[in-house]
């Protein structure tokens, strides 16, 4: 900028001498020789006090300190943009942008302008959006919790019946559409009751929970492993065959009998293993799957029997 006087400014003189910016200018001493109404508002002094009075005496020693060095860089030539931000005369902590211009005779640097835009209330528009973008967040993965403990067994931290009853929906829904197979394990445990009555319902519960840890580690993320009752457990393994299901239903049968929770006693469990079949339902998958998996039982237990 050319010798600073407010003619200078041309168009821009009735914006600054009536809009919310301070602007200001100072010499290459730097004393100020203008300020604008606003400015006098915000600082709480008048033109008049102001001409002649050092920088450091109107915007105070850590303003001054604070931005000294880029005083001497507009001083030397440089156009200096930066944002910043200090305490107001309201208590409150403000935020600014700001751009200091120099003021140039024949040649030389003999001061500069300074215009301060405030953007306190653009700054707290985006804190308070941030804000609510993290309470939706939260509130997101609340929802997804309250949602995983609605379809989750509270013991063995597996699916629940009511999830079971969904996804079996599900794949029905599948299979008759696309002909996508799947197939389905029920097991128990074998002689529970003997459990629960002779080690009590504390250890029984920690062999349910221990059991349902292991054969977790068995199943691939696409299968599902439901409680659907008291001890009686349902595995759904999509797209996968019966055929192809066996060795996975023996390795079930396998590992379970290899758990060490009783110490002295073995834990088995009976198994039954079918298919989706066309025309089956809900009702008669359950219902196979359930009498596959008490011929397990009333042939010696600890085995897998299949069937479709």
């Amino acid at each position: 900028m050319k010798e600073f006087t407010l003619d200078n400014l041309g168009i821009y003189k009735q914006f600054v001498e009536s809009a919310d910016v301070l602007f200001f200018a100072v010499d290459k001493d730097m004393h100020y020789i203008y300020i604008n109404p606003f400015f006098e508002m915000v600082h709480n002094i008048t033109l008049k006090d102001a001409i002649g009075k050092h920088f450091r005496d109107v915007i105070g020693n850590d303003g001054f300190n604070n931005n000294v060095h880029r005083y001497n860089k507009v001083l030397k030539g440089e156009v200096i943009k930066y944002n910043s931000f200090f305490p107001k005369m309201d208590g409150n902590l403000h935020h600014y942008n700001a751009i200091y211009t120099p003021i140039e005779k024949e040649g030389k640097v003999v001061g500069f302008t300074g215009v301060v835009v405030d953007i306190t209330a653009e700054i707290e528009s985006q804190k308070q959006k941030e804000e609510i973008k993290h309470q939706y967040a939260l509130l997101d993965e609340k929802y997804k919790i309250i949602e995983t403990m609605s379809i989750t067994d509270v013991l063995t931290k597996t699916y629940n019946r009511e999830f079971y009853n969904e996804k079996i929906s599900e794949l029905i829904s599948l299979h008759k559409r696309y002909k996508t197979p799947f197939s389905i394990i029920m097991y128990d445990i074998d002689n529970f009751k003997h459990i629960n009555d002779t080690y009590g319902h504390i250890m029984g519960d920690k062999v349910l929970k221990e059991m349902s840890k292991l054969i977790k580690t068995l199943l691939r993320s696409s299968d599902y492993l439901f409680r659907v009752g008291g001890e009686e457990f349902i595995v759904l393994l999509s797209e996968t065959t019966m055929e192809e299901s066996k060795s996975v239903a023996e390795k079930i049968r396998k590992n379970v009998s290899e758990l060490n929770t009783l110490n002295t006693q073995q834990i088995t469990i009976s198994l039954g293993l079918t298919e989706i079949q066309p025309t089956d339902t809900e009702k008669s998958l359950y219902k196979r799957v359930d009498n596959l998996m008490y011929d397990s039982k009333n042939n010696g237990k600890n085995r897998v029997t299949t069937g479709s």
